[in-house]
């Protein structure tokens, strides 16, 4: 049975106010973790909580997923080993460089595969597993507080990360089931759930919303008085036992889980082992032990041995340790190292780590019995040979769809006789309608493909649709392209892309480089978030409202600055679209209905706006979306028309052929200039879209769409008009590129020369 998808939660606070908590926790896990794709979170704290401290632990959260993603091939164990050391070499190298800077962190990493969770920690931090109503840490929470009793452990200490030339983290593994959660925070908040332990167990949290576990530990810890606190929770949602059973190996692990859920209710009234009793502070009433006991979640301990029991009763109990001057010990300040109360092995595992520790909490993995998997399979040969024999009265009655394909048929003939547009595309509709019928009556999928091929066929021909093809995704977004109003545009030198820092990709090998970052200054001035990229085969320009740089060549090389004059004290102008012509730049600005000129002059220090649209002519550009300059200005709206500017007067305007204005949005506009076309983005509700090329009077159109049957084979990866932000196209190569929400797309496409010009994009072969 494949465990539900998880929700992960998080919050951080900082001197009581909320903080960002991926500086110190991350969770990556997409969907649920099978056996062919991991899921990874990691918590970092730093051991000297200074400036320096937090940096160090922000690069070993980035070291950590780094090397965890990169040998996602690798056995889990042996990856987490692997990923503690690269950070551990990272921390102790900057030690031996920096002496008084030197610093130690503290991780805790998990490898989310298939059922499992492979869990690695070096102290400071903590991480607390509820399972079955039960809970088990590590560290062990009563090490945090301080009538702690440290037991006799032949096992290794874990140091934190820079502590010395090696490490040796805790290793755990736990089976995971449909209502655990896993809780990582960091070692203050484990020591205010630990205070709560005592009176109100944690094992409430079994199959609870997370959003309310996180809620009730952030509560603690700003009740505890906790300057700071981060916290993560981790939870697989409960699922109706019959959901759960997907295979026939599932029938076995749901008996398991049963049975561990039957013997966890009874440890939780009668501890099968003996368990270590804590000493209750003086200022406590005293508790009836037998109500204690099953209070607390039962821990297996390892068998003590004659002497180690005698000695234990004769010392007594450990005395309260807050009124002695005896400092805290380092496991009363970061825990204890290992999980109390789980059975240990040690074993080599193979790298230059060394020997690593294992810790097996009770739900390890292990093979089901032979007699019971062959049992399985020859119930499986049985019920598949019964349904063999009776397939018959499964299969659709050919009499039902028949005729309703005969219908198809016949209007696709009608169609094909037909001479007017209107009477082809009503015979066209009709036929859809039957087919989709046919479809429900239980017609076989070739039959349909066939007719659904043919009607698309002649409804193309008759719109004036085009198929592109060699449609590629090219890669993946910076995450912070991805968030919606990334800008493009297409140069001899690449594309740029803006949306905060500015971008060049190479749509050839791929390579993405920054060209200029957010803080840094040119001629004085410093960048701001940057929203508009373009360029006029002088200038490429960019802005970010406050100002606009220049270049006068695409490699960058030596950038130049002008602030941007506002009107009427309106301050920084409002992120829109920019275009360039004549070493100006252009400012569509929809909220002050018009069009502004910016003239660029490198020996001039700020720019004044012009006026370009005529006040008669602004009453549409409220609702502008995009524009192109060609010594006109053609302004695509959001109701689906063009109109056409020249010396800021309207000359023309004409409506987007094909366009729905219920069901589409226009995207982006780009101007041909070359052939004459304009390319119009479009996308609809339905998360499709296409590409509409037509000449500036809104004629000769042709409608770009995706291939027939094109599917998205990119795992976790949005269609390629999915979320579409901008547009760009190399008319020389006859390509088309897609800025999505997530990655750029490209395809080949070839157009008819237009009457007027006899140049026209066509696609070049680039053997894919």
């Amino acid at each position: 049975m494949a465990l539900p998808q998880p929700t992960a939660v998080a919050a951080a606070v900082a001197g009581g106010v909320p903080t960002d908590v991926r500086e110190w926790i991350v969770v990556d896990i997409v969907g649920s973790p099978s056996a062919h794709r991991r899921g990874y979170a990691v918590l970092v704290e730093p051991l000297q909580d200074d400036g320096r401290g937090r940096e160090l632990a922000m690069q070993v959260r980035d070291v950590l997923l780094h090397e965890l993603r990169l040998h996602a091939k690798q056995a889990p164990d042996a990856a987490l080993v692997h990923a503690f050391g690269v950070a551990n070499s990272l921390l102790f190298e900057d030690a031996r460089h920096n002496p008084g800077a030197a610093r130690q962190i503290g991780a805790t990493a998990i490898i989310f595969q298939d059922h499992d969770a492979i869990i690695a920690h070096v102290p400071p931090g903590q991480i607390v597993l509820v399972q079955d109503h039960l809970v088990y840490s590590v560290p062990d929470l009563d090490s945090r507080l301080p009538h702690w009793a440290i037991g006799n452990d032949p096992n290794p200490s874990a140091e934190p990360l820079g502590f010395a030339n090696w490490v040796a983290p805790v290793l755990v593994q736990t089976e995971l089931l449909p209502g655990d959660a896993i809780v990582l925070c960091d070692a203050t908040t484990a020591v205010a759930i630990a205070g709560v332990q005592q009176t109100s167990p944690l094992r409430r949290y079994f199959a609870q919303n997370p959003d309310d576990i996180l809620d009730d530990i952030r509560d603690l810890a700003l009740d505890a008085g906790e300057l700071f606190a981060a916290i993560a929770v981790i939870s697989f949602p409960p699922n109706p036992v019959t959901s759960e059973i997907e295979t026939m190996a599932d029938i076995g692990r749901n008996a398991r889980e049963q049975a561990r859920h039957a013997r966890a209710a009874m440890r939780a009234v009668v501890p099968t082992v003996p368990q270590l009793r804590r000493a209750q502070p003086e200022t406590e009433q005293p508790v009836d032990e037998e109500v204690a006991e099953s209070e607390q979640p039962a821990l297996v301990m390892p068998k003590l041995g004659f002497q180690e029991r005698l000695l234990r009763i004769t010392e007594g109990r450990p005395t309260e340790g807050g009124g002695t001057w005896q400092p805290r010990s380092p496991e009363a300040q970061f825990g204890a190292p290992g999980a109390h109360g789980v059975r240990r092995h040690k074993r080599v595992t193979g790298l230059r780590d060394g020997v690593s520790w294992k810790s097996g909490v009770p739900r390890a993995p292990f093979i089901s019995s032979p007699i019971f998997i062959g049992v399985v399979l020859v119930a499986i040969f049985l019920l598949g040979a019964l349904l063999w024999s009776q397939r018959d009265i499964f299969l659709p009655d050919a009499t039902v769809y028949e005729p309703v394909l005969a219908q198809v048929d016949q209007r696709l003939h009608a169609a094909s006789v037909q001479t007017e547009e209107s009477a082809i595309l009503t015979e066209l509709d009709a036929a859809q309608t039957d087919l989709e019928r046919a479809e429900a009556l239980g017609a076989p999928d070739d039959e349909i493909s066939d007719r659904q091929l043919a009607i698309t066929l002649q409804r193309d021909e008759i719109t004036g649709t085009y198929r592109v093809s060699g449609v590629t995704r090219i890669g993946s977004l910076p995450t912070e392209l991805q968030n919606g109003g990334t800008s493009a545009f297409w140069t001899a030198g690449g594309i740029f892309l803006a949306n905060g820092d500015l971008y060049r990709l190479n749509p050839e090998t791929a390579e993405i480089q920054k060209m200029l970052v957010q803080g840094n200054e040119i001629e004085g001035i410093r960048i701001g978030h940057l929203f508009a990229v373009t360029y006029d085969g002088t200038y490429l320009t960019v802005t970010d409202g406050k100002a606009v740089f220049f270049a006068s060549s695409t490699d960058g090389a030596i950038w130049q600055a002008m602030t941007l004059d506002d009107i009427n004290n309106q301050g920084d102008w409002p992120e829109s679209q920019i275009a360039s012509f004549g070493e100006s730049m252009y400012m569509l600005v929809p909220e002050y209905r018009n069009v502004y000129e910016f003239p660029l002059d490198a020996n001039q220090q700020i720019v004044a706006p012009y006026d370009w649209v005529s006040v008669g002519d602004r009453v549409n550009l409220n609702i502008g979306v995009d524009f192109a300059i060609d010594g006109n200005i053609y302004v695509l709206l959001g109701d689906g028309r063009v109109v056409t500017y020249r010396g800021g007067l309207e000359t023309s305007r004409f409506d987007i052929p094909g366009f729905d204005p219920e069901h589409d949005t226009a995207v982006a506009l780009v101007n041909g200039a070359a052939t004459g076309y304009l390319y119009i983005a479009v996308k609809d509700d339905t998360g499709g879209g296409r590409v509409i090329a037509t000449d500036k009077q809104g004629e000769h159109a042709v409608i770009m769409e995706l291939p027939i049957g094109f599917t998205n084979d990119y795992d976790d990866a949005k269609d390629p008009f999915a979320g579409l932000q901008d547009m760009v196209v190399d008319e020389n190569t006859g390509r088309l590129y897609l800025i999505n929400a997530d990655a750029v797309w490209s395809f080949n496409y070839t157009l008819p020369p237009l009457a007027d010009t006899d140049a026209t994009p066509e696609a070049t072969d680039t053997g894919e």
